[in-house]
């Protein structure tokens, strides 16, 4: 995949909360303009939602907190596994299933176990797609895991009318992870790393959401994985997203300016935050075919937010290093 060209919405990372059984998500870019409109530089502050897994959901991977179901993304509206893309979901011959990740629905008949043994093997193998595959699989299988206990459960108060559609999509995905060992669900998050050091489009700014979710909410990093919870994670999805960014990749560049911007992993610095935004400006308007008229006004306008909080040599310094991010 061309990583300076911009994805297919399916493709990208978003950050997602779940609202009543219903999954409502926010993509990086979007999360990005809604900031340049909403937040002010001084004294801003912004809760960011938990990071979406590559099967749609919003439960962090590694922790034991509860979500709903990892089914039903409005169709069209996939993961970072990406619907139709060839980095991130495998191929498959029949018409993609809208109530399942990509690359769970491209299992057919192959039971999830078999073919999580089978990626395992390539994806240790350095193989990346691969990695990725596997890390949606697993992760689907972790959260159909852990929910079992609050849907099976009575419901404590009034009746649940959405209650028996998640029991019944539950039951589909007990059937499909059946096998599923907790040495496979566990090693999801060694899939991820392996994907986003292996140049998988979108893993590296999909581990960067866990380690921000992880930096801004204590109650999960105690319950998160030892893996996550090392500060060796966060550094390394930041270095491996500025990797990204570094080769025009939007969704890379639009989470390091909302990183350095609001500060998490790293502390917020702004003339960070106005170079990667004004990469993010240029690589834009190398693409005016993909991106809206509106959209580069939205971007221009954080720019101008953000310049307006620093002095003329600041920016042009910033500048001077979004130029060279840009060309690359």
């Amino acid at each position: 995949m061309d990583r300076t060209t911009r994805r297919k919405p399916a493709d990208r990372t978003a950050v997602s909360r779940i609202d009543a059984g219903r999954h409502v998500s926010v993509w990086p870019f979007a999360a990005l303009l809604a900031v340049a409109g909403l937040v002010h530089w001084c004294g801003a502050h912004i809760e960011p939602g938990a990071p979406v897994s590559s099967t749609g959901t919003a439960i962090l991977p590694g922790t034991g907190s509860s979500a709903a179901l990892p089914f039903g993304r409005a169709g069209s509206i996939g993961s970072v596994a990406g619907d139709g893309a060839a980095a991130a979901s495998p191929p498959s011959s029949t018409a993609p299933d809208p109530d399942l990740p990509p690359a769970v629905a491209a299992l057919g008949t192959e039971p999830a176990a078999s073919a999580l043994a089978r990626l395992a093997l390539r994806a240790r193998a350095k193989d990346a797609v691969a990695a990725r595959e596997a890390y949606a699989i697993a992760d689907f299988c972790a959260v159909i895991e852990r929910s079992r206990d609050s849907l099976l459960a009575q419901p404590a108060v009034a009746p649940d009318p959405g209650l028996d559609a998640r029991r019944a999509r539950f039951e589909r995905g007990r059937r499909i992870c059946d096998g599923v060992t907790p040495a496979q669900r566990s090693e999801r998050l060694t899939h991820l790393r392996l994907a986003a050091e292996g140049a998988n489009a979108g893993a590296a700014v999909e581990m960067l959401e866990i380690a921000q979710r992880l930096a801004r909410d204590a109650d999960a990093a105690a319950d998160a994985a030892a893996e996550i919870r090392s500060p060796a994670w966060g550094e390394r999805a930041v270095e491996l997203a500025r990797r990204d960014a570094r080769d025009g990749d939007i969704d890379a560049l639009t989470a390091l300016t909302r990183l350095y911007q609001l500060g998490g992993v790293v502390e917020p610095d702004a003339d960070q935050a106005l170079a990667f935004a004004l990469a993010t400006e240029a690589r834009m308007r190398q693409q005016p075919q993909v991106y809206s008229p509106g959209e580069l006004a939205m971007a221009q306008l954080l720019v101008i937010e953000f310049e307006s909080k620093l002095g003329a040599d600041r920016s042009d310094a910033a500048r001077r290093v979004a130029a060279e991010i840009a060309a690359r």
